[in-house]
Parts: structure tokens; C-alpha cells; sequence
């Protein structure tokens, strides 16, 4: 006699290689399940990094180069003398003044 005996007989042993079919073909299924369900999860997660990447992303630099040097000051005109002759003194105008500080009385 081979291995641990007789074991299963006749409609047993049927039985008994139907279910470890039965068993494999349960096992390659949720094998397969997991790694579709990976798979899938993979393809929507890169898709939504990409979507957040685009989105968030920083601004793309200038193609021209800039300075951030202060820039030369303007050439200004001459000032002219203080007391230069002929030319009438600065006009300041004033604001006018409420009329009256307290409120009135209602009319009766």
C-alpha cells in the first residue's frame, strides 16, 4: 500500500475531487477578484494624482529673465529758485464749514 492507506472509496473519492475542484476554482476566483480590484484602484488613484498634480501645481517661470535690482531714478529737471519772481504763491482751498453743529427740532 502507498501513502496513509485506503482513504476514500468509490462515490467518497468522487466526492472528494469534486470538492478540491470545487475549492481551486473558489481560490483562482478570488485571486483573480483582488487583483482586478488592485488594479482598478490603481488606475483611478494615479488618474486622481494626476488630476491634483495638474491643479496644485506651481506656475510655470518667466521665459524672460528679470531683475529684481532697483531700478536707476529718472533724471529730474532742475528745481527752480525759491523766490523766483512772477510766479504767485500756491492756492490752498479750504473746506467748507457745517452750518450748524446741533441737530434740529422736529416741527410740530
Amino acid at each position: 500500500m502507498f501513502g496513509f492507506g485506503p482513504g476514500f472509496g468509490g462515490f467518497f473519492g468522487v466526492l472528494g475531487r469534486l470538492a478540491e475542484v470545487l475549492g481551486t476554482v473558489v481560490i483562482a476566483a478570488v485571486v483573480v477578484g483582488v487583483t482586478v480590484l488592485l488594479v482598478r484602484f490603481l488606475l483611478v488613484a494615479t488618474r486622481a494624482a494626476q488630476l491634483y498634480v495638474d491643479r496644485h501645481e506651481l506656475p510655470k517661470p518667466a521665459t524672460e529673465r528679470r531683475s529684481y535690482a532697483p531700478e536707476p531714478p529718472a533724471p529730474t529737471a532742475p528745481a527752480a529758485p525759491a523766490g523766483a519772481p512772477g510766479l504767485p504763491p500756491r492756492h490752498r482751498p479750504r473746506t467748507p464749514r457745517p452750518r450748524s453743529r446741533r441737530t434740529p427740532r422736529p416741527r410740530a
